[in-house]
């Protein structure tokens, strides 16, 4: 059954556009992380405002829960 079949041999050409396609999306990829830590320093920096006001506010929110169910 399998005799029919054609024997498949890689081709050279698609191979080689295919490493280039790879070896460029790499590169690219390597710029971007080049260009990328000042982002990523600002988001660190509103990532930590953010997170210490949601704790300023969950902690107003707990302690106003409290003097409720104190009184």
């Amino acid at each position: 059954m399998i005799e029919h079949l054609p024997q498949l041999t890689p081709d050279a050409a698609r191979s080689e556009r295919t490493r280039a396609r790879c070896r460029q999306a790499l590169i690219r990829q390597a710029l971007n992380r080049q260009a990328r830590p000042r982002g990523l320093r600002r988001l660190g920096v509103e990532r930590a405002i953010f997170l210490g006001v949601s704790a300023i506010y969950l902690s107003s929110l707990a302690l106003n829960v409290v003097r409720v169910l104190i009184q």
